[in-house]
């Protein structure tokens, strides 16, 4: 298991198991699919291979396995609903403030 920071650091299709905090719930955007976690380290985009029977909402902490890539220039994990393990429940972390003109990739 890597942190978010070192996984988003892995070649495209790489696979890699991750833990953090749902900051927007998995299944509530692009088509039922999509959702963002994140840990101490860094936020990532999640991207399920099909629609969830329901949604993992935010606050929820997780385990996933998937593929490292990039999609509409942001880097996500590409995840099997299936390798999704609910684990337990988090606060959901504050949001940072960003200079807009310093926003980067790595901040996602």
């Amino acid at each position: 298991m890597l942190t978010v920071a070192d996984a988003r650091l892995l070649a495209d299709g790489s696979r890699t198991v991750v833990e953090g905090t749902v900051t927007l719930a998995l299944g509530a955007i692009d088509g039922g699919r999509g959702g963002f976690l994140q840990d101490a380290t860094a936020g990532i985009g999640i991207y399920l291979d099909a629609v969830p029977p329901g949604i993992v909402a935010a606050g929820a902490r997780v385990r996933v396995a998937g593929s490292l890539e990039n999609r509409y220039a942001q880097r996500i994990l590409r995840v099997s609903f299936a390798d999704v393990a609910i684990i337990g429940q988090d606060v959901i972390p504050e949001a940072m403030a960003v200079v807009l003109q310093e926003a980067a990739q790595v901040i996602d």
